[in-house]
């Protein structure tokens, strides 16, 4: 079977690990902290994207785009999968989001 990287990646606290943890299931290996000095190599290495933010923290929704233009960047092709995830829904009453913004941003 061959080998398929998604990278999770999005700014520390919006609850990457907590999703990963929940609904991933890693047939080898799992590196939490491979995040934390995301390089050019990590993008390219990388067969899809899943980007979280966290709808309470409005500098998390702001950095989706410099996270989306590094892939891009780097990946220099269109053609892999990019999931953006609104994390920490259950906090709807301390939302910073609008979801207006949101599908702006995710269209």
């Amino acid at each position: 079977m061959d080998l398929i990287i998604i990278s999770i990646i999005g700014n520390g606290g919006v609850g990457k690990t907590t999703f990963t943890t929940q609904f991933c299931y890693f047939g080898s290996c799992y590196d939490s902290e491979w995040n934390y000095n995301f390089q050019q190599e990590n993008y390219e290495k990388s067969h899809g994207f899943i980007v979280v933010y966290s709808i309470i923290d409005k500098y998390s929704f702001d950095e989706l785009e410099n996270y989306l233009n590094k892939i891009y960047k780097y990946k220099k092709t269109d053609d892999f999968p990019i999931i953006i995830i609104g994390n920490k829904n259950d906090l709807e009453d301390q939302r910073q989001i609008k979801k207006r913004r949101r599908r702006r941003i995710c269209n």
